[in-house]
This record gives structure tokens, C-alpha cells and sequence, in this order.
């Protein structure tokens, strides 16, 4: 008797479920808690490295705009440098390089980078130009070289450092595991 109540409360289960499926109603509300959660969690994660990476940005925009600029040219920089700050910001946020997972960043990231850096300088220039400052004509060049080695230099160190942690932990682990 046991066997045809499990068969029949299993027959009655498999038309529910059935009748979930075809409501559409099957498991949507724990896969909607379950997708709320992962975009709590991404929303989170994404911040603190947006903010991690726009401070970086701002100190590379800061010390490659007055690395290699003589004396006369450091007011009309000094001038523009909020000016460049904010575009900056906004170029590297439309070529989404505060949004890419930068521990499997490659070649195609590298190229983005390029890209925003080159957008940027011609962008400064053309907006200094544009406002009458004067600046000397190597400085364009100086300048995406110099914010595009800090840029490079904060988005892959995060790939270095965890190559190196990586490399130190597992040398470390298997002598401890050969000592013993």
C-alpha cells in the first residue's frame, strides 16, 4: 500500500511541477531572489574597484600631466587639469575599462586602454587649443605615453601580483608537503 501513495503523491508532484512550467511560475521567484543577489554582488564588487581604479586614474592623470611640462607651461596645465580630469574619467568609462574584469584582461582590454589614452591626449589638446593655453608640441606625445604606461601599470598589476602570490604559495605549499 506504502508503494501506490509514493507512486500517486509522486504522479500528483510531477502534474504540479507540470503545471509550474507551463505557468511559467516554476522556480521564478527563487531565481529572481537568486539573480537580485548576483547583481548585489556584482553592483558591490564593481564600486570598490570602480573607485580603486578612478583614484588611480586621477593620480596618473595628475603626474602625467606635469611629469615632463617646463615651468611656463605648469599654469595653463594646472588650469585645465579638472578639465582633463573629468574627461578622462568619462573617456575610460565609454571604453568600459571601469567595468572589465581585469584578472583575465588581455590583449583586447590592452587595446582599449590605447585607445581611451589616445582619445584622451587628443581630446586635452584640442579642449586646450580650443580655450587659447598654450602648450608645447611634445607634450601631446609625453602625455599618452606617460598615462598610458600608469593606466596599463594599475589594470595588469592586479595580473601580476596574483601570478606572483600564486607562484609563491604554490612553491611554498609543496616544500612544506615535502617536508613532511
Amino acid at each position: 500500500m506504502r508503494g501506490k501513495d509514493y507512486t500517486k503523491a509522486t504522479v500528483a508532484a510531477d502534474a504540479g511541477q507540470a503545471q509550474q512550467l507551463a505557468d511559467g511560475s516554476c522556480f521564478s521567484e527563487d531565481w529572481e531572489a537568486g539573480e537580485r543577489r548576483q547583481a548585489q554582488r556584482r553592483k558591490l564588487h564593481v564600486s570598490r574597484s570602480m573607485v580603486t581604479f578612478l583614484i588611480l586614474d586621477l593620480i596618473a592623470i595628475t603626474i602625467a600631466s606635469f611629469a615632463q611640462i617646463e615651468e611656463r607651461f605648469v599654469d595653463p596645465v594646472l588650469w585645465y587639469l579638472p578639465v582633463n580630469m573629468v574627461v578622462t574619467v568619462v573617456v575610460y568609462y565609454l571604453f568600459s575599462l571601469y567595468t572589465t574584469l581585469w584578472k583575465y584582461a588581455g590583449i583586447t582590454e590592452l587595446c582599449n586602454i590605447t585607445a581611451a589614452a589616445a582619445v584622451s591626449s587628443i581630446l586635452q589638446v584640442l579642449g586646450m587649443v580650443i580655450l587659447g593655453k598654450p602648450i608645447f608640441r611634445s607634450y601631446v606625445l609625453l602625455y599618452f605615453v606617460l598615462l598610458l604606461a600608469a593606466t596599463v601599470a594599475t589594470r595588469f598589476s592586479y595580473r601580476f601580483l596574483r601570478l606572483v602570490r600564486n607562484k609563491y604559495f604554490r612553491a611554498s605549499a609543496d616544500r612544506r608537503m615535502n617536508l613532511m
